[in-house]
Parts: C-alpha cells; structure tokens; sequence
C-alpha cells in the first residue's frame, strides 16, 4: 500500500528529528524567530581509531556497530538530560542548557551554569564508561530497562564486535 506524503513526511521527522528535541520545541510554543543569546554546555566525540576499525567492516556492519554506540551515546543523554545536535561519521555533538531545556528555564542563571557545567563533565565520564565497555561488547551496561529495539540494535553490534575480536 502506496505511503501519503503526510505519513513519509511524519517518517521522516522521526527519522531525521530527535524527538527530545522537537518535544522541547513543542513544549515552549514554536521556534524563537530571534536570535537568543544564553549559556549552553556543548560537548564534541570522536571515536579514536575507528577509521581503523572501520576497514574490517563491510558497510552495513559499520552502520551496525555505529547504531549500537549511538543507541548507547544517546540512552546516556537521555539520562542527563542532554541534547544530540549532530551526528556525522564517528563522531557526535551534543550540548546542555539553552532556551529548549526545560530543566534550567526554572533556574537562576548562576544556578544553571553549574547545573549544565555537572551535566556535562558527569555525561562525558559516562560516555567513557559506555564507550569502554561497549569495545568489551559488555551485554550488560545498557540492557537494563532499555526498549526491545535498543536490545536489538545493541545485540547486533555486540555480535560484530565479538566476531571480530574472535576471528582477528
């Protein structure tokens, strides 16, 4: 059955639009149509090596094992309360605070520079931690209450991984 244009363009706001940040949109009333000036958190990753990595992968192999540690980025986002901005290749940009974030709207601006500056350094050490254990291809350090589908993705990268590490 022939998709509506309404339907792919629903798919592809899901698909191209994290939903944390169309939420947050949604929840202040629209796009600010000026130029706001605020303080954000804003935190950059790369994945060390992985271009050498990637020379073993077929291609939907890479894609799998990049879905798995941005599935695994992003649930810890999720957690902090941060936002994905960009993703491109290997690595990601995310930040914390700014007119979308609801949880320093309610603060003093002092208040919510330390509240964005402990987001961030507590949501890079954990993305160490994820980044580490995820190179273990550790089953149990995202399993824990995530959805079927994140399982899913999750055990499909693992499963690269293990071959890999057991097929050199």
């Amino acid at each position: 059955q022939p998709v509506t244009e309404a339907e792919l363009r629903r798919q592809i706001e899901d698909y191209y639009l994290p939903t944390q940040l169309v939420n947050a949109i949604m929840e202040i009333g629209g796009i600010p149509e000026a130029s706001i000036e605020t303080d954000i958190g804003v935190g950059f990753l790369d994945i060390a090596d992985y271009t050498s990595l990637s020379i073993f992968l077929a291609p939907r192999e890479n894609q799998a094992v990049l879905n798995g540690l941005y599935t695994a980025f992003n649930s810890v986002l999720k957690r902090h309360g941060g936002y994905l901005n960009k993703i491109e290749g290997d690595s990601l940009m995310f930040h914390f605070g700014g007119v979308i974030d609801p949880v320093v709207k309610r603060m003093e601006p002092e208040e919510a520079k330390r509240h964005v500056a402990r987001e961030l350094f507590y949501t890079c050490v954990e993305m160490q931690r994820v980044c580490a254990l995820f190179n273990e291809a550790n089953k149990n350090f995202l399993m824990q209450g995530e959805t079927g589908e994140t399982r899913t993705v999750m055990q499909r990268a693992f499963s690269i991984i293990d071959e890999l590490r057991n097929n050199p």
